[in-house]
Order: C-alpha cells, then structure tokens, then sequence
C-alpha cells in the first residue's frame, strides 16, 4: 500500500481444508514480485481469472463510500462489489504472493446444498452482466457465460433433491431464460 499508494491491492490466495491442509493455489507458482496494473487488467483478474472474492484484496477505505452490499442477499455478492469498487479506484497493484488462506468451511453457504438463497448468485451474475455491458464491454459475452452457468448451478440441485413442486415460479423463469 505504501510502495505504490495503490487504491485496490490484489494478491494470491490458497485454499486450505479445515486442517489447515493445502487443497489448491490458482494458477503458477507465485513470483513474489509486485506489479502495478490497469484497471483493465483488473477487470480481467475479475472476470476473466474469476479471482472475484473479496478476501484476496485490500481497499482504500474510501472506495466503499457510498457502496453497501444489499441485505438479505448472501451468495454471489463479491463478484459486484469488486466491480463497482474498481469503477472507483485510480490505481492498482498486484502481489504475486500467497497472502491469504482461504478455509474450506464444510458448513458454509457455498459448500452446503441447495437452500433459497442459492438464487442471489442469480441475481448478482444478471446484475454484473448488466453493469459490464456499461462499463467494461469487451467482457459481456463471459459475463452472460457466467449468468447462464449460475441457472445451472441452481437447477440441478433442485431437480436433484426432488424440489420441483417447491419452486415452480423460480424453474419457469430459469427455463425461460435458458
């Protein structure tokens, strides 16, 4: 933060299972060394790397102002707050280092089944595509890719776990959509 005085900070995260274990590092071996970056080349650690959480980044505390993630809504959220706080920043660095371990909660939202709340990543894939369309155009068809993915990752564990009778509404706009 102080070498560049960078607004948004990016670094190498690892996944860790609930030993603290190594499960998986994305990508290379990390070089060590740190880079700065365009917001373009931002964008594509977003979209493109899908490297879209929020824990492998550090923010000027002033890019949330003014941003505030929507109540109620619990999986998928990362993916749009990193977008609109990098329509904030002027500046950004990456660190090609393991800065973070990321534990595998057998428990939490994203490794448990199927429950109402696996609809928001609906819900944000639809509101990131729209918003990319605006602001960064050459990644929409990935992001349409990406909303797409996100109806199938809601409709099979329903017909999975037998819960067709129980979301109707939501499987008619699915396959409409698709």
């Amino acid at each position: 933060i102080n070498k560049f005085d960078s607004d948004l900070i990016f670094f190498r995260e690892k996944s860790v299972d609930e030993s603290g274990k190594t499960v998986y590092i994305n990508g290379d071996t990390p070089s060590g060394k740190i880079y700065e970056i365009s917001k373009d080349d931002a964008a594509q650690l977003i979209i493109g790397r899908q490297i879209n959480g929020m824990c492998d980044k550090v923010y000027k505390a002033s890019i949330f102002d003014g941003l505030c993630f929507e109540e109620g809504l619990l999986h998928g959220e990362d993916f749009m707050y990193n977008l609109l706080a990098l329509s904030k920043v002027s500046s950004v660095s990456y660190v090609d280092q393991i800065k973070y371990s990321y534990v595998m909660n057998s428990s939490s939202i994203t490794h448990q089944s199927f429950n109402k709340n696996s609809f928001d990543q609906v819900y944000f894939k639809d509101a990131v595509a729209s918003y990319v369309e605006e602001y960064f155009p050459k990644f929409t068809a990935v992001c349409q890719k990406r909303a797409f993915l996100a109806r199938l990752r809601v409709c099979r564990p329903i017909y999975f776990e037998k819960l067709e009778k129980k979301y109707v509404t939501e499987i008619n706009e699915l396959n409409e959509y698709m």
